[in-house]
């Protein structure tokens, strides 16, 4: 059990570290973690009187569990150490907790779309030092079912290749993005789906991907709603048709980059409400890039704004 009261009159950070992040680089980190800690807390006692308690995973989705349990402790700010996995992970231990902690995060993961974002160090000591002058942000965050994310929610080919990615670790960066893009488009078949946003049909028939976007990117740096705003009280989509497989290949480039929402086979728009029906069987699906089971033929993407405070530069 964490007791917080040992620490009566500081401010505390519960970190949250995944050894398993970027492919194992979060074990990398651990000792400099362990090292840095008590010169981070010398480095700003000075200011105010803080401290930290360090934990690491063990098993998949323990983050969360943890994250419950130190909010319910009543730390201050919740730092998660890994990549876009580990911070959903935390995000929805928070929420799921009432969502009344800050959310800090260090990037050590494959992907970091979230951190992105906000133009978060890669230095592990600047971004300490950043979570110790807590400036916060309010976000928006998305719900599907009981689950909660962050960043994005992909639909069809992007999720497939995201599970293709997860199963790969002797690339790295952006290529294994291209690797598992490839490798996937050799055997994807596109479904039927019907898509309403705000109660509205959007769209119906063959698509290749649908993204949900309340931040910028996925898959490591994929712009595909370039023009998202992570607090605005909505989500921008994009929706690619069915294409041939040629013709995808040469519009993976824009994507990178954020030029494909003029392309003819391109839907952009913007929502707080979706509904998504399949018209066979149901879909590859992912929440910032975690792969949570959705049973069901149909399911609802709902915005709810302002709901997480996240330290940022």
């Amino acid at each position: 059990m964490i007791i917080k009261e040992l620490y009566l009159f500081c401010q505390i950070f519960f970190i949250i570290v995944n050894p398993n992040a970027g492919r194992g680089k979060g074990k990398k980190f651990i000792p400099l973690l362990n090292s840095s800690i008590n010169s981070w807390i010398k480095k700003h006692v000075r200011i105010r009187q803080i401290s930290a308690e360090v934990w690491k995973t063990t098993a998949p989705r323990e983050a969360v569990n943890m994250a419950r349990e130190g909010v319910a402790a009543g730390f201050d700010t919740l730092v998660a150490v890994g990549g876009d996995g580990t911070i959903h992970e935390v995000a929805n231990g928070i929420l799921q907790a009432g969502g009344a902690v800050a959310l800090g995060a260090i990037r050590v993961g494959s992907g970091n779309d979230f951190l992105r974002y906000f133009d978060f160090p890669v230095d592990f000591e600047q971004a300490m030092d950043i979570i110790a002058a807590g400036r916060e942000q309010v976000i928006d965050i998305g719900q599907v079912e009981n689950h909660y994310f962050v960043n994005a929610i992909g639909i069809g080919f992007d999720a497939e290749v995201g599970y293709e990615m997860s199963k790969i670790h002797w690339l790295g960066g952006t290529a294994v993005y291209f690797y598992a893009v490839l490798k996937r488009l050799l055997r994807y078949h596109t479904p039927r789906v019907s898509i309403y946003t705000d109660e509205k049909l959007f769209f119906h028939g063959e698509m290749t991907l649908l993204a949900v976007g309340n931040g910028v990117s996925t898959g490591g740096g994929f712009r595909l709603t370039p023009d998202a705003k992570i607090n605005d009280g909505q989500f921008d989509l994009c929706l690619i048709q069915a294409i041939p497989i040629r013709k995808a290949a040469t519009l993976l480039p824009r994507v990178l980059y954020g030029r494909h929402t003029v392309h003819p086979d391109v839907k952009m728009t913007r929502a707080r409400l979706i509904k998504v029906i399949f018209d066979s069987e149901s879909l590859a699906v992912h929440l910032d890039g975690e792969f949570d089971e959705l049973d069901s033929r149909s399911f609802t993407i709902d915005l709810l704004p302002k709901q997480l405070r996240v330290i940022v530069p």
